[in-house]
């Protein structure tokens, strides 16, 4: 995974199915559709070349969608699960088992797959934004890096089938875009010490084309270990992969988001906090340099008083 986490041989035991692969679980049909499914990957692929078929020249409207769904989806439901969603019409479409609920922190939702229950359990307990209004990348990465932290320090997300990698998207002015170029890193902090450690890897994810890449650095200590740094792509559904053209002096540079979760840990209390920073915040808080051909990873002296402001916000919470 590029976590780099694995299950002990004992809950392996557990899962009924094994990862062999990664494959997006986003279909980009068009700029104005796009769909999510879980499942039967056979017939996930049937739905999407369908789908790219019937859409090639026809808009997503509602009328449209239903009668796609109606001629070319009804030998699909056993097994595979869809949430289709145009641009075009607030209404959305689904195929299979999926739950529609509400909470707090997301508003309403839809959600299906094997990682249901951890979602609707997470979005339950996170509190509403005290800001308001809606800033859907920024909650869609929150929730994507507490998922990431969870597979690193539970394993719970891989044991339920499912985990690796986390896409977001959001409706624009024309259309879907992708939330590209995003960094993924966990931290703990002792609240009574203020010693802070980073998890030995990094994530680093962009787009070439349709597939999705990912940068899995590792730390020095990790690389002396001879745990090296590695690159995971992710082919669409109906394609096949190849290899990165990105090089490796690039990712020196700042990404547009970095996404830091927080454990912060007093007297075997733990209480999780995450960090979404974009823009210039970034180069604030990190440099990014190449030693050879590892990437270093390194904060500043501004990033760590914000750490330090961030624990005391927290220790006030414990009490």
């Amino acid at each position: 995974m590029p976590t780099r986490v694995y299950p002990s041989p004992e809950r392996l035991l557990e899962m009924p199915l094994r990862p062999k692969g990664f494959c997006r679980k986003v279909v980009e049909i068009g700029p104005d559709l796009v769909a999510l499914w879980s499942g039967n990957g056979g017939l996930a692929t049937k739905f999407a070349r369908r789908a790219r078929d019937w859409f090639e020249k026809q808009r997503p409207t509602e009328d449209e969608m239903r009668q796609f769904l109606s001629a070319c989806c009804h030998d699909l439901t056993e097994g595979l699960c869809v949430i289709m969603v145009s641009a075009l019409t607030p209404v959305y479409f689904m195929v299979g088992s999926v739950v529609h609920a509400s909470a707090p922190f997301a508003g309403e939702y839809t959600v299906a797959g094997s990682g249901k229950e951890i979602f609707i359990s997470m979005v339950n307990e996170m509190p509403a934004r005290e800001e308001g209004g809606l800033e859907p990348a920024m909650d869609a990465l929150r929730i994507a890096s507490d998922l990431l932290a969870r597979e690193i320090v539970t394993k719970d997300t891989i044991i339920s089938g499912f985990g690796g990698a986390y896409e977001v998207l959001y409706q624009g002015p024309g259309g879907f875009e992708r939330v590209n170029d995003v960094m993924y890193a966990l931290a703990r902090v002792n609240l009574k010490t203020m010693d802070i450690g980073h998890y030995s890897h990094a994530l680093r994810q962009w787009y070439e084309g349709n597939q999705l890449c990912i940068a899995s650095t590792s730390n020095p200590v990790a690389h002396r270990q001879g745990v090296e740094s590695m690159r995971f792509e992710i082919p669409d559904i109906l394609g096949q992969p190849s290899h990165s053209t990105r090089t490796i002096d690039t990712l020196t540079t700042a990404p547009q988001y970095l996404c830091i979760h927080y454990m912060f840990e007093t007297e075997g209390r733990f209480l999780p906090s995450t960090m979404i920073m974009r823009g210039d915040a970034i180069e604030q808080n990190f440099t990014l340099s190449l030693s050879g051909r590892e990437l270093t990873f390194e904060p500043t002296a501004a990033y760590m008083a914000s750490v330090r402001e961030r624990a005391e916000q927290m220790r006030n919470q414990m009490h």
